[in-house]
């Protein structure tokens, strides 16, 4: 991999474009991965199904493209969807036919479609007709809807449909085959793009991606009514969108009953013959006082291959420490930062030989910082060590705050290949670095 600002595990297509991830599914043995993918361009363009599956959620193995847009004027581009095995044992790939304008101030009229797969995934074919268009009591519906995602409860299947200005509407399959689908409903008048929902540890949890930060609501699914009443509803992801931002999820049951999110990754210019990665894959979980909390999956931990630095207690007082035997341009950092008497402290990520760097991760008292990106922490949480969970892979800082309850992505504008040194900080007073572990981390086998 000859571009240094290429990430080297967290997924990325071959080459050219990819956006929001598709159809996640774990399926005989393997987990699958679509993705939004323009093959001819790292610019956006006419959308593909790129494909991609990992017996590990780490390394995947690049698959030919599963779909591609007809480009006759009705099918310009295959947008988001899901993929779901209906209960004749059928793979079905449910997708957005994009019918875009051809002239401006013109509007399309997107259809929800589907492709039936091969029992291993790995072809597919187009189905003659939309299951879903607007008509009848959808014919008010934006004809920019789109993002289907199917969810299953009490043996009964639902779709819903991204949507603004109207509500999420909510489609009941009628049929073993999943092709016949009857509207239930709006299930809530909160509505934007890439809806997920599944029932989590007990609740119901709803995803949404309204043009800017993804937003989170935890609560009850009323199947009686076919609405979503939300006990809690906030930010999900505190990356900055229209910089470099976390969008767009998917979600996936594990083999063993876990709820792994995936989430595009943006932020790079063209120009680099690819654009675009997939976020580390979250381990989705509402804790024991019903906080959602979104960590890395466990099996990262098979990537470290070096303990590069391990400190109990580092004690700073308006000086800096450089890691002496911690560098390098991928990594994992794991520590709990108290502040105590100092007003800012934190991490310099990219250290130059000279010493020289920007205090790329800091907190200070109004919360957590990542290059930009804040998240703010209430005076509660500030009085107590704050346990940062870093991610370092060359231009990509993903970071993990108290166990995944906060998350947030930064694609590192400035980034500069040579700068790889790490190193602690303090201003204003004393701050206190305990349990920091640094770890070095392969690089996963299909991105090398």
């Amino acid at each position: 991999m000859t571009d240094p600002a290429r990430p080297c595990y967290h997924f990325t297509a071959p080459a050219g474009w990819l956006n929001d991830p598709n159809g996640t599914i774990y399926h005989d043995g393997w987990y699958h991965l679509f993705y939004q993918h323009h093959p001819f361009s790292d610019d956006w363009g006419p959308m593909h199904w790129g494909h991609a599956r990992s017996r590990d959620l780490l390394r995947w193995e690049h698959l030919p493209i599963a779909l591609t847009p007809a480009m006759d004027g009705t099918e310009n581009g295959i947008w988001s969807g899901c993929v779901a095995i209906n209960k004749l044992e059928q793979p079905l790939a449910f997708y957005t036919r994009a019918n875009l304008p051809s002239a401006e101030g013109a509007e399309g009229d997107f259809t929800q479609d589907a492709a039936l797969g091969s029992a291993d995934l790995l072809q597919w074919e187009k189905l003659t007709e939309p299951v879903l268009k607007r008509e009848g009591a959808s014919a008010a519906f934006r004809p920019d809807w789109r993002d289907p995602f199917v969810f299953h409860t009490q043996d009964r299947t639902f779709m819903l449909v991204g949507m603004t200005g109207v509500g999420l509407p909510l489609y009941e399959a009628l049929d073993d085959a999943f092709l016949q689908w009857e509207f239930r409903g709006i299930i809530s008048e909160i509505d934007a793009e890439c809806p997920n929902f599944f029932e989590i540890d007990g609740r119901w949890l709803y995803l949404w991606s309204p043009f800017n930060n993804v937003q989170a609501a935890l609560g009850e699914f009323d199947l009686a009514n076919y609405r979503f009443e939300p006990h809690w509803q906030g930010r999900y992801d505190w990356s900055e969108f229209g910089h470099s931002d976390y969008y767009a999820t998917n979600h996936l049951y594990a083999p063993d009953g876990r709820s792994i999110l995936f989430g595009w990754i943006r932020g790079w210019a063209p120009g680099h013959g690819w654009n675009g990665c997939m976020g580390i894959p979250r381990a989705v979980r509402v804790d024991g006082q019903g906080v959602l909390r979104t960590p890395p999956i466990a099996e990262m931990t098979s990537l470290r291959s070096a303990l590069m630095k391990e400190e109990g207690h580092i004690a700073l007082e308006d000086d800096t420490h450089t890691l002496s035997t911690a560098a390098g341009s991928q990594y994992e950092l794991h520590c709990r930062l108290s502040l105590g008497s100092a007003e800012t402290a934190g991490f310099d990520l990219r250290l130059a030989q000279d010493g020289s760097a920007a205090h790329l991760l800091w907190v200070d008292r109004a919360g957590v910082h990542l290059d930009g990106v804040h998240i703010p922490l209430s005076e509660a949480e500030l009085a107590q060590p704050i346990d940062l969970h870093l991610f370092m892979d060359r231009s990509v800082a993903e970071l993990f705050v108290d166990g995944g309850r906060y998350c947030a992505v930064r694609v590192l504008k400035d980034f500069d290949a040579a700068n790889t040194g790490l190193g602690l900080f303090s201003q204003g007073g004393q701050a206190h670095f305990d349990d920091l572990q640094v770890w070095s981390l392969r690089s996963c086998d299909s991105q090398g």
